[in-house]
């Protein structure tokens, strides 16, 4: 007997949460670009100098050491989102034709059972 109930998966929110993760990792690359394009900016005027300029590189060092590894979990989840959804669509079709391989087969079933009925003169 088949599963006759239907995948559940939300395929719209598979979606959005994709799209999510994939705007977050770009945001922080255009984040990181722009810290550091006006570091530079600056410090080639002459105005970023002294105790909050070492504290900022030092934290700026930890953000372009830690974004990479945001980015590359923000891409894993994306696809491992994706292939969540990739595997319901895959078990619903499976399910589905299942499900008609179960109705063909008894389909044939009752057809032979009528055949058999017809030629003992058994009514149905």
């Amino acid at each position: 007997m088949p599963n006759w109930e239907d995948v559940q998966f939300d395929h719209a929110a598979e979606q959005a949460a994709v799209t999510e993760c994939n705007l977050a990792a770009g945001s922080l690359d255009n984040a990181l670009t722009g810290l550091t394009g006006a570091v530079n900016t600056l410090t080639t005027d002459g105005r970023w100098d002294g105790a909050y300029q070492v504290e900022y590189h030092v934290a700026q060092e930890n953000l372009r050491r830690d974004f990479p590894t945001t980015r590359a979990a923000l891409a894993e989840l994306a696809t491992d989102i994706t292939t969540a959804a990739t595997n319901a669509r895959n078990e619903q079709t499976h399910r589905e034709s299942e499900r008609d391989r179960w109705r063909q087969e008894k389909a044939a079933e009752d057809r032979a059972r009528a055949e058999q009925r017809r030629h003992r003169n058994i009514p149905i």
